[in-house]
Order: structure tokens, then C-alpha cells, then sequence
């Protein structure tokens, strides 16, 4: 469940506003965690007054359902859509299924900067090397995905394993 909490007026987000996900801003939000293969559905609901376009790292996931808080319309096979990223609009919701296929540490986050950016004042708006946050706040859902991967590559070989390390 998406939500914010702050300071009035209520009618549009402010620079003080608290961007959630179930009563949580990262880093104290809830850390997910799935086994290659397994899966996955939820159910995505906005409870702000903000749109949000909602990103699955590493994964497409199916959007399945669509609709708002008081109804939810599940969509036909051919209705379905593959996406990495979906826009929730204010008092929206929808569903996704997803099958992780790699272990790893994932994101689920709303796209928009300023929803995922710990406040300046905030303890976690640094970027030390003790820095657990990263930087970031608000719209963000940690995903741990434990198991043996599924990908194979075309020709058969075992797939490169590469890090990333950004500062």
C-alpha cells in the first residue's frame, strides 16, 4: 500500500512529505524475500494523492488486474501487459505476478525522483560508506531472490557474473 504522510494541505505533496509503502519509508521498509522460481503476485494500491510509476528491478512482471479502491477488474489473457514499470494514478490499484529467475538483491520503487530520495535533513541522506539507505527514502521495497538461477545464455555457456559499484 502506497501512502504519505504530512503536513497539511492534503490536497498536494509538499518537500516535508513522508512517501510510504505499508506504513513504511526505506530503509525501514520491509525486506521481501523469494526463491528463483517461485510465484510472485501483489496487489499495488495508492492510497496517496500522487501518481506513481512503480519499477521492478531486474524482472518484467504481468499486470493482471486494474482498478481503484473499491473495484478491481481482473484482465483478459490478451489484455495483459508485460512491464517493468507501471503508472498507478491517485486511488488506483492493480495486480502483477512475477517468476524472479536469479538470486540477487532487487528493487521494487516509484520512478519519480523526489518519491525515493531520503529529505536532505534526513539520517539517511548521506552517502558514506555506512550509508545502508544508499541515499534513498520513501517509495522503495528491498527484494532478496535465494536459489540457483534459471537463465541460460543462447548458446549454452554460463552466464557472466558482473558488479557494479557506483559512488
Amino acid at each position: 500500500m502506497i501512502s504519505i504522510f504530512g503536513e497539511p494541505p492534503f490536497n498536494r505533496p509538499t518537500q516535508s512529505d513522508v512517501f510510504a509503502i505499508n506504513g513504511s519509508s526505506w530503509p525501514s521498509t520491509e525486506k521481501l524475500h523469494h526463491q528463483v522460481g517461485d510465484r510472485v503476485r501483489w496487489r499495488i494500491i495508492n492510497l496517496s494523492l500522487s501518481p506513481h510509476p512503480m519499477h521492478l528491478h531486474g524482472f518484467y512482471f504481468t499486470v493482471e488486474a486494474t482498478g481503484d479502491i473499491g473495484v478491481e477488474r481482473r484482465l483478459a489473457p490478451s489484455q495483459q501487459r508485460t512491464a517493468v514499470t507501471e503508472f498507478i494514478g491517485a486511488g488506483r490499484t492493480f495486480a502483477m505476478s512475477w517468476t524472479p529467475e536469479r538470486p540477487g538483491n532487487w528493487l521494487f520503487h516509484c520512478h519519480m525522483t523526489n518519491h525515493m530520495s531520503a529529505p536532505a535533513d534526513s539520517a539517511h541522506a548521506g552517502h558514506g560508506a555506512d550509508d545502508t539507505a544508499g541515499g534513498m527514502g520513501g517509495l522503495v521495497l528491498g527484494i532478496e531472490v535465494t536459489g540457483i538461477s534459471k537463465i541460460e545464455t543462447s548458446d549454452g555457456r554460463t552466464p557472466r557474473r558482473l558488479s557494479l559499484v557506483m559512488r
